[in-house]
């Protein structure tokens, strides 16, 4: 796929070592493993003069685990660091998406909106992503915040039952953010909790999936879609590359001269 706007790839993991990471792949990975790998990505970038794009997610404290929380005195100083790590690599375009996911104990209440609130402004500039898995957050309020400060609201293909995010399908920025779980609604209602992500899409499922990142793509400066379906993520990721492909090569003009 030869989009340099359109990104597909997978989530990585640490534990995840066997798993391929094309450079051509977007890669979703955690802030302590972008920090870490800092060091080893310069190195690549000036033997090879090329690096993955990534997604990066922000620490847990961010996305509001609370032990982690540093105390309301030190939040802008904390999230300035934040800020000073990552702007160069967004700068070079290694970095193209920054995630913050709420967790369902992140509830909308009026403490939490005023963090939410304050980590946004104090990272304001950032590609932001911001996704959340309690329904209660989902409203007309927050989208027009949303697209008041150019911030996109992550979407998430997985399946449509309570506990899980809605189906919401509604652009707020300039780029466009996708996770795609699962659509194994019957191991989420069961609670097996250790097969939901353990899903393979097929080649049909994918297919019908390619004129809506077309459609996002005609609408944002930048698109990204991960797999974070366990086992089958560099697989889908593959298969959905080649479907891109295709169907660009297919809307090309015919003919062999002017």
């Amino acid at each position: 796929m030869n989009d340099e706007g359109l990104y597909v790839g997978i989530v990585t993991r640490a534990k995840n070592t066997g798993v391929a990471r094309p450079e051509a792949w977007l890669a979703e990975c955690g802030w302590d493993e972008w920090h870490a790998g800092r060091g080893k990505r310069e190195e690549t970038l000036n033997s090879a003069g090329a690096a993955q794009a990534l997604c990066v997610r922000l620490p847990r404290w961010v996305r509001g685990f609370g032990a982690a929380k540093p105390g309301a005195t030190n939040l802008r100083q904390t999230l300035k660091a934040v800020r000073n790590a990552v702007e160069a690599d967004v700068r070079a375009g290694r970095v193209m998406f920054l995630l913050a996911e709420f967790p369902h104990s992140f509830t909308y209440s009026v403490g939490n909106r005023l963090w939410l609130d304050r980590v946004l402004g104090e990272l304001e500039g950032l590609p932001l992503v911001v996704g959340f898995w309690s329904a209660e957050w989902y409203t007309s309020r927050l989208i027009e915040g949303l697209k008041q400060r150019n911030v996109a609201l992550c979407l998430y293909d997985a399946p449509r039952l309570p506990g899980l995010p809605p189906a919401v399908e509604v652009l707020t920025a300039d780029r466009v953010y996708a996770r795609f779980l699962s659509r194994n609604g019957a191991a989420w209602k069961n609670g097996q909790f250790g097969h939901v992500l353990d899903y393979r899409y097929t080649k049909k499922e994918l297919a019908n999936i390619v004129p809506r990142l077309l459609m996002w793509r005609r609408k944002a400066e930048a698109v990204g879609m991960v797999f974070a379906n366990g086992r089958w993520a560099a697989e889908s990721a593959a298969l959905m590359n080649r479907l891109l492909s295709a169907h660009v090569e297919a809307q090309l003009p015919k003919g062999g001269g002017p």
